[in-house]
């Protein structure tokens, strides 16, 4: 009896998550990762160093990346000398730190004390991120960083409610990993120091379980700024350059810009939250009334949107996408670049996701001024949230003090947001319907992102396919114009940087396109455009299922009628 006990008690325990996992594999059914081809991202430079690492045993950074992700790429090496190389292979290691990712995320929650269906849902609305099911599909860095730091996370936050040295080294041994997939991993050490420094004398953590869990990443750290400094390629000091003017602008200008990254970070944040509307439309009145500060909760809310209008007004000299530099708040989705790259080219979608994340942010500062006043009375914080306080406060500073910011690194902060989102949700006199209602909305926005990226992937592997077809019949890739993601795989890249021209690369690259013999070209009809001949057509299902073409065409060099 005891031991089906047990057995009830361990499936009731997974039962949420497996619901979650569940809803995953639907998405991934919809969208086939099952593609050898990559998507409109830089993981082609990711891919070369893995194949290359593959081929020769020796790690080398590739010109085109800033980053130096040795784990990741090793990683990558050590499955295909198992499994072969192969660009799925590659989308299915991203796909597995998805699986942890959202594995850790939720036994963070119940690790806080969050009850299954808070922490089911917390974890619902993560996977609805938009920028989270999309970078889980490309062999970039952001989502196996977010899975070791998850998990470094987990095991301290475990290790310190057990004062468990052992959980502490294992957790730094993730965190390690973390920042041998990014740099930015070095945060984690400042979240130890923070749960030291300001932990209560009584409840602090033993220098020693600080020293196990910190000494390893400490010299990982030490090993990236070696690194860096050592052997630094082209990007890497192009920007050290961009850095150096950065902060050599006037100081009007330098604050300015951080400003505005406060404010977008604050966006971006917001739109992830979407599916909690329903929990912001039942907030009561009377809370709306409360006051922090000599202003009442709702006032804070609207002067958060209205600061977030204002600094889209002014717009980025350094952090926006070129688009989108000093068009203001009339550009939607102003951060470069997975949003506007992947989500629909429709003013609707975009403005859709750019006002929710706007109005997220002034229910986001709603929810955490009334968290600060309930701290304001406690006056002390366990050593687990100094933790995490600590940690998702290195994030924002590096997010706002480094030179780029992309609106990828967002879902670095959002686990950290929807933790102390979830701490006020456990005081809030939520209702089965409200839980129900955010469910079904992150359901909702998950299953219509599958089938649009099903829709995208299908579109892009017909170009690659294409490219590949012309390749193999013995035409080089510097006589094709493709897909820039295949162009690049094939030493795009390299050209450029071998030319020796002052043109920047999408100046250059629009250049190549009128001297290339070949073009693989998108177009709803299969019929050549004029100067050119078809030489085969490959179909795929939009969004809609509507049967669409990608040709491959060759430049008609005969004279034509009347020339």
């Amino acid at each position: 009896m005891q031991a089906q006990s047990d057995r009830q008690s361990l499936f009731a325990r997974a039962t949420p998550f497996a619901l979650v996992a569940s809803l995953l594999l639907i998405c991934l059914v919809i969208i086939n990762p099952f593609r050898e081809m990559l998507a409109q991202d830089d993981a082609w430079a990711y891919a070369l160093m893995a194949k290359y690492t593959l081929a020769t045993g020796k790690y080398h950074i590739h010109p085109f990346t800033v980053v130096n992700l040795p784990v990741q790429i090793y990683i990558a090496v050590a499955l295909s000398k198992l499994f072969g190389y192969s660009l799925i292979l590659l989308r299915c290691i991203t796909l597995a730190f998805l699986f942890l990712s959202l594995g850790c995320f939720y036994l963070i929650l119940r690790e806080s004390g969050h009850d299954r269906r808070l922490a089911e849902l917390m974890t619902l609305v993560f996977l609805a991120c938009p920028l989270v099911l999309i970078l889980s599909l490309a062999f970039m860095t952001d989502i196996q960083f977010l899975g070791w730091s998850l998990l470094a996370l987990l095991l301290y936050l475990r290790g310190i409610r057990q004062q468990s040295v052992r959980l502490m080294f294992f957790g730094s041994l993730a965190a390690a990993c973390a920042i041998g997939t990014r740099q930015f991993g070095v945060v984690l050490l400042l979240g130890l120091a923070a749960c030291w420094c300001f932990s209560p004398r009584a409840r602090r953590p033993s220098l020693r379980l600080i020293a196990s869990a910190g000494i390893i990443p400490l010299l990982a750290g030490m090993a990236q700024i070696y690194m860096g400094s050592r052997h630094p390629d082209g990007t890497q000091n192009a920007v050290m350059v961009e850095m150096h003017a950065f902060y050599a602008s006037p100081i009007f200008a330098i604050a300015k810009e951080l400003f505005w990254r406060s404010c977008i970070i604050f966006q971006y944040v917001g739109i992830g939250l979407l599916p909690l509307a329903p929990f912001v439309f039942g907030l009561r009145s009377s809370s709306l009334k409360k006051r922090f500060g000599g202003l009442p909760m709702w006032a804070i809310g609207l002067l958060t949107c209205a600061a977030i209008c204002f600094a889209l007004s002014l717009g980025s000299f350094r952090s926006a996408r070129p688009p989108a530099r000093h068009s203001g708040l009339w550009t939607p989705l102003g951060l470069y670049w997975a949003l506007p790259v992947n989500l629909p080219p429709i003013p609707l979608v975009a403005w859709f996701f750019d006002i929710s994340g706007i109005i997220g942010a002034g229910a986001m500062a709603i929810l955490f001024a009334g968290e600060l006043k309930s701290v304001a009375r406690s006056r002390t914080l366990s050593p687990e949230t100094l933790l995490l306080l600590g940690t998702v406060l290195g994030f924002v500073t590096m997010d706002i003090l480094f030179s780029r910011l992309n609106d990828t690194y967002i879902i670095d902060l959002l686990p950290f947001v929807l933790l102390l989102i979830a701490d006020v949700l456990r005081h809030h006199p939520s209702t089965a319907r409200l839980l129900r209602a955010s469910a079904v909305t992150s359901v909702v926005l998950i299953i219509t992102l599958a089938f649009w990226l099903r829709a995208e992937y299908a579109r892009e592997e017909a170009g690659w396919k294409s490219a590949e077809v012309l390749n193999q019949s013995g035409v080089q890739p510097i006589d094709i114009y493709g897909p820039l993601q295949w162009s690049m795989y094939h030493g795009t890249f390299d050209e450029w940087v071998g030319s020796g021209t002052k043109l920047g690369f999408d100046d250059w690259w629009d250049q190549r396109r009128e001297q290339k013999q070949y073009r693989i070209w998108n177009e709803p009809v299969a019929v050549a455009p004029a100067g050119w001949k078809l030489l085969a057509a490959r179909s795929y299902r939009n969004f809609v299922f509507k049967r669409r073409f990608v040709l491959t065409l060759e430049r008609d060099r005969e004279p034509h009628a009347g020339t």
